[in-house]
């Protein structure tokens, strides 16, 4: 072939050239990375990033160790015995009103009708159970408008914490203890109860089994609180 390279040797030409681009670009790359400047943190800024990283850790201990939960109770019978009693006191009453003093009706109708309202609300009751590093609270909350303390107990003053599916709550029902129904619904499998001194009174509190709760107890008193994480509640 006249004036013409052979194509074996152009193509080794070309290669040739590739390698040397290629290695001429990781040279390139190297020192560039060589070069580069290494960052440089100050006491201050590492300071800061040790008090940052131990709150977050002080804040997941203390969500470990702090539980708020708040249920409602429903309305009991003596509860709903108690609302119907005031609508009939409001019909007698107002109807005496009407017979002797006719003129004062529309304001007996009108307080009246306030005061019931205000009386039957009282039977809205919601409870607050808090548990702070083993030591429980639990607090009534009379229609979103009054709170008082029923219940407190340390996790070591505690006689036993367990289900009421547990053949000790069958025995301790037989027993002559102050019961505080702290519960949504007194006659559901799912609550749990505990024995403890409370103001003097060796006390049967009954609670909602709320896992978080027990799973909180458990952890400051394993021996008496009956609960197993593996089973569940």
């Amino acid at each position: 072939m006249s004036g013409l390279d052979h194509p074996s040797e152009v193509q080794g030409s070309n290669s040739a050239a590739v390698a040397n681009h290629q290695a001429s670009n990781n040279t390139d790359s190297a020192k560039s990375t060589a070069a580069a400047p290494v960052p440089q943190v100050s006491e201050a800024e590492a300071d800061s990033a040790l008090s940052r990283a131990y709150k977050q850790y002080e804040t997941q201990k203390d969500a470990e160790t702090f539980t708020e939960i708040i249920v409602p109770q429903k309305r009991r019978g003596q509860d709903y015995l108690k609302i119907f009693g005031l609508i009939i006191a409001f019909i007698i009453l107002n109807v005496i009103v009407m017979m002797f003093i006719s003129m004062l009706l529309p304001i007996s109708l009108i307080g009246g009708a306030w005061l019931v309202w205000w009386l039957a609300s009282a039977t809205s009751r919601e409870f607050e159970y808090v548990v702070t590093k083993g030591e429980l609270d639990i607090d009534m909350i009379v229609a979103r408008r009054k709170r008082k303390r029923v219940f407190s107990v340390k996790s070591k003053e505690l006689e036993l914490m367990a289900s009421v599916k547990s053949d000790d709550y069958k025995q301790l029902q037989k027993q002559n203890l102050k019961l505080i129904d702290c519960s949504t619904d007194a006659g559901s499998v799912k609550n749990w109860f505990i024995v403890a001194n409370y103001k003097g009174s060796r006390s049967l509190l009954l609670l909602n089994g709320e896992e978080r709760l027990v799973a909180n107890m458990h952890r400051f008193a394993p021996s008496k609180v009956r609960y197993n994480k593996m089973a569940g509640l």
